[in-house]
């Protein structure tokens, strides 16, 4: 026997195919029921339907079907109520909280959403968007969805829910992520509320720490015979022997000695002080320097101070300095915890200049904005020209791609069909349908590199002026932003824009625009400009001459303003290359907490894509970023000799120098 939407079916298992899983919805303005197929090899027949002669007396269904055959039934949206199958007392329902207000609540195994009361949901918790439901009626109704605070013994967190006026239970919890199951022995779910004691808080044991190995098996006697088979020491013997001092340039002096048998270097600082380092093996430098830099007391601090701090108050030996820099720069952590604000930065790129309007357009979104209108828009569509920086936006109340299409489509039919349209890697530019759309209309797809809106500055900047004038238009009544979009695109089209020289509307219209302003002036003065008469040609004529001076000097405009701003951010910044094959690290987006790395990788170079863009190998998937995203991670060999490439011992008594006066 198998149960489907809580009604008992018998089923053939044998033949019969699998379960498609359909959401139903109970509602008391809707009658139910159920449609049942009975499928015999290639053949199909119908089974009886059940009705409800009262909708809210669940229990009749299962008492009333009559299956003429071995059927299932086939259901594929959201859910059903199924008092029918359990008497009432064992139906797992139980008492919680939504939105702070108590309420009952049923654990439906049916259903594959979660569904509430309407009234008890507030306007702001509204998404601005509904979902299609099929009723057990077979009907399809869209609902309002909402984000709802809920606390229940079934589900207990945030969650977005359907909103239906009149449903049976206040709230009804289907099979979402992170729901719990009822059983049939126990629908109730009794909550253990036991306290843990003191007492038996002390008794449990303290999680072991995961902390490296510290160096303990090596006696002092194989150190010191490291030291005198190390060829690498083999001058400073000499110079014990010779009792040799060195003079630092700012001060200070240093020289070997031997106590108790072990090899010391005696650095004494110009303000006094005497340090004594013991001189370490090239064998034993690699366990110096990772208790040093990687222990949990060491921090991974930096490796230009703090780190030869570290080592040079208790230790030394010849090319300290450069092997405590490779040790670092290799360190795997280090390079992926750096601050994402030291990694250097490319010059800016260069666009090609668009002299035609609407040859090329910028698109992006902006939203959810927080306050849903009375027309249910959360978003806005926006289109800047290249050209002319004349500005389009549409409200819309979701971003499908079939709605953001329209909108485009919308867009065009008042401006032309540009020839080029840079979007971002939105799932709604580069969907099949904008791909298909994009190639009837012979458009060229732009899209910019993944978490670099400077790629798409034009409309980014434009976004910005836009939510600031509609946040201070719209400060008293917040919920008819969108009743306000064309007067705030009329402000923006009016005043001259910045890096032109000229107004978005007087570029492309050739004419300056007859405002408030104008309109309040001939009110005032009572003086209305004659248009000259001309005729149709030399109006024509006119208009063309005007609109292409208008143009070069635009032109000429912005040629100077973007040479300001590529000279102002071009002073931070340094030229960085990659080459196929390299490991670089990327800047991806993480979780807000602090503590987690926000360098991935390392991640291998697999082509390059002009000057500044790069197709990065991610585990078997390709991506494009910006050289700003990128790093270069440095791997670190496997077999490092430290100390085989050490500088003369005078040079590095100088590179000590800075360090010996902070030890000082």
């Amino acid at each position: 026997m198998v149960v489907i939407n809580n009604v008992s079916h018998v089923r053939n298992s044998a033949t019969s195919p699998p379960i498609v899983r359909r959401e139903r919805v109970l509602s008391r303005k809707f009658a139910v029921a159920i449609e049942s197929r009975a499928e015999s090899g290639s053949s199909k027949r119908e089974g009886l339907p059940c009705e409800w002669s009262e909708p809210n007396n669940a229990s009749k269904v299962y008492k009333s079907y009559k299956p003429k055959s071995r059927v299932q039934v086939d259901h594929d949206v959201i859910q059903s109520v199924g008092t029918c199958l359990f008497p009432e007392a064992r139906v797992p329902t139980g008492r919680g909280t939504a939105n702070g207000q108590t309420v009952t609540v049923l654990r439906d195994t049916g259903c594959t959403g979660v569904v509430i009361k309407r009234s008890l949901v507030s306007e702001d918790q509204m998404l601005g968007w509904e979902s299609p439901c099929m009723l057990l009626n077979q009907t399809i109704d869209r609902v309002p969805v909402a984000k709802i605070e809920i606390e229940t013994p079934f589900l207990t967190g945030t969650t977005e829910a359907m909103c239906m006026e009149n449903p049976i239970y206040d709230l009804t919890i289907g099979n979402v992520d992170g729901s719990r199951l009822p059983t049939l022995s126990d629908f109730r779910f009794p909550i253990v509320q036991a306290v843990e004691t003191r007492a038996q808080t002390d008794k449990k044991p303290l999680l072991k720490l995961k902390v490296p190995e510290a160096v303990t098996d090596i006696s002092r006697d194989e150190f010191m015979r490291e030291q005198i088979w190390d060829g690498s020491l083999s001058t400073l013997a000499e110079k014990i022997m010779s009792g040799t001092v060195q003079y630092c340039k700012g001060g200070g002096s240093s020289k070997f000695v031997r106590t108790k048998g072990s090899m010391y270097r005696e650095f004494s600082p110009w303000d006094g002080g005497k340090y004594l380092q013991l001189v370490v093996p090239q064998i034993y430098r690699s366990h110096v320097l990772r208790l040093a830099h990687e222990s949990s007391m060491a921090g991974h601090l930096g490796m230009k101070k703090k780190t030869t701090d570290r080592v040079l108050r208790e230790f030394y030996w010849p090319g300290v300095n450069g092997d405590i820099d490779r040790f670092c720069r290799y360190c795997d952590v280090y390079q992926k915890t750096v601050s994402k604000g030291r990694n250097t930065r490319v010059s800016v790129g260069k666009m090609s200049l668009i002299n035609t309007p609407f040859k090329r357009v910028a698109v992006d979104i902006v939203g959810p904005i927080l306050h849903i209108t009375d027309r249910k828009n959360r978003y806005i569509l926006t289109l800047v020209d290249y050209a002319t920086r004349y500005p389009e936006a549409i409200a819309l109340p979701s971003i499908e791609t079939e709605r953001v299409a329209e909108a485009l489509v919308d867009m065009f039919s008042r401006v032309g069909v540009p020839e080029e349209i840079l979007t971002d890697c939105g799932a709604q530019f580069t969907s099949e349908l904008m791909s298909e759309i994009s190639r009837l209309s012979s458009i060229r797809q732009l899209g910019t590199t993944p978490y670099h809106p400077m790629c798409n500055g034009l409309v980014e900047r434009f976004n910005g002026t836009l939510k600031q004038m509609l946040r201070r238009i719209c400060a008293e009544k917040p919920r008819d932003w969108d009743r306000y979009l064309n007067a705030i695109l009329f402000a923006y089209r009016e005043v001259p824009h910045e890096s032109l020289g000229f107004s978005p509307f007087e570029l492309l219209y050739g004419r300056t625009i007859r405002g408030p302003m104008r309109i309040l002036r001939e009110l005032w003065s009572g003086d209305v400009a004659d248009g000259e008469i001309k005729t149709t040609y030399q109006y024509v004529v006119d208009l063309r001459e005007r609109l292409e001076s208008t143009c070069r000097m635009a032109h000429d405009e912005l040629v100077k303003s973007g040479r300001k701003y590529a000279k102002y951010y071009n002073r931070g910044t340094r030229s960085k290359k990659f080459d196929v094959g390299d490991p670089v690290l990327v800047l991806l987006p993480t979780s807000r907490n602090t503590l987690l790395v926000q360098w991935k990788g390392p991640y291998k170079v697999k082509q390059v894509k002009g000057e500044m863009d790069y197709r990065i190998d991610m585990r078997g998937k390709l991506r494009i970023f910006h050289a700003n995203m990128l790093k270069s991670y440095v791997e670190r060999p496997r077999k490092t000799a430290l100390g085989t490439n050490s500088a003369a011992i005078s040079s590095s008594d100088q590179r000590n120098l800075r360090v010996g006066k902070r030890m000082g």
